[in-house]
């Protein structure tokens, strides 16, 4: 039986592993820290439980997410939203969507000419699939076709939706067409869960398939034979394998990739410039409103999604959790006192 060590107990390293334990390997999970998650982990403390990371799981509907998760044995549920429900936040008040019912009467374009505009550039940039200039970025696209500032603030909030953070300058418009017509025919959110459950849930994929979880146990260094990476070095001890997966994120491969194959492959990961986003979830003792599930403020670039609609079990009956987004300026993203604001 071949081992496998996994450096790592992030989504992404539990997941292999799950995978692997379930198909008959031996594997073991090393991870730094006392808990699961990596990012996207949990704590509880004083009666609260609070949850770090993004929320939704967002993936084709046929695969390959649903195939992964049905092999593992984690269950997951969702209410997908109706876009009727999906609002926008302008000039201080709730307007709708103009791509749901309010189509052509929404406030957030003027005009029927507009209307009409907006509807023609969206459709462009979602369903069409033309084929841009390989090196042309979303930004450019929009500065390029889409003149009046109404349209070009709508559609780049729709497209930093999709994108996320202050990146639409640095993404390509082929990718970002591709990206959207998946996203926009073809996927569904697999579920909105909390972390807690699905981490337990990979937890015991690996556990109950004969893998183990070394908490604790920091990889510092990589074992190279045969030019290939054959084991890891935690806390002074030597951990062989007949393979290393690594679940880690780039700064922190970096740190150890010391053999130069491998620290030139990284190098292509570790140098990009990281996007960041404000996320925070509030929970409210009684229910406000249930008209809407997902809201997009434009005057702000916040982004508020209610966990209790689209997930009831997020909550207990009657009360109410909403979970906010806010993208960060390159400026914010340099010191902490945007929080305050946020």
């Amino acid at each position: 039986m071949e081992k496998i060590i996994v450096a790592g107990a992030g989504l992404g390293g539990l997941i292999a592993a799950g995978l692997l334990a379930k198909r008959g390997y031996q594997v073991e999970v090393f991870e730094r820290s006392s808990i699961l998650g990596g990012r996207s982990h949990v704590l509880k403390k004083d009666g609260f439980t609070m949850s770090y990371g993004a929320h939704a799981l967002i993936a084709p509907k046929a695969e390959p997410m649903k195939t992964i998760f049905r092999e593992l044995g984690v269950k997951l549920s969702y209410n997908k939203p109706s876009i009727t429900k999906f609002k926008l936040f302008s000039d201080g008040k709730v307007i709708s969507n103009p791509l749901g019912t309010g189509a052509f009467t929404s406030p957030a374009i003027d005009g029927f000419m507009n209307h009409l505009i907006f509807f023609k550039r969206f459709f462009q940039m979602v369903k069409a699939k033309p084929e841009f200039d390989p090196g042309l970025s979303v930004k450019q696209w929009i500065d390029q076709n889409i003149k009046d500032r109404s349209i070009a603030r709508l559609i780049t909030a729709f497209a930093s939706l999709t994108v996320y953070d202050r990146a639409l300058e640095l993404y390509s418009m082929n990718r970002f067409v591709e990206h959207t017509n998946v996203e926009y025919e073809k996927s569904e959110p697999l579920a909105y869960i909390g972390y807690d459950i699905l981490l337990d849930q990979l937890r015991k994929a690996v556990i109950e398939n004969g893998g183990t979880i070394r908490f604790g146990h920091e990889v510092t260094d990589l074992i190279i034979a045969d030019e290939s990476v054959k084991g890891v070095v935690c806390n002074g001890q030597r951990f062989m394998a007949n393979r290393v997966i690594f679940g880690l994120p780039p700064e922190a491969i970096k740190k150890i990739a010391g053999y130069t194959p491998l620290s030139e492959e990284m190098d292509t990961y570790s140098n990009q410039s990281p996007l960041y986003a404000f996320v925070y979830d509030i929970q409210f003792s009684k229910r406000l409103r249930s008209d809407i599930t997902n809201l997009l403020d434009l005057d702000d670039g916040v982004y508020i999604n209610d966990y209790s609609l689209n997930i009831p079990s997020s909550t207990p009956q009657g009360m109410q959790m909403l979970n906010c987004m806010r993208f960060l300026s390159s400026s914010e993203q340099q010191d902490d006192s945007h929080a305050e604001q946020s």
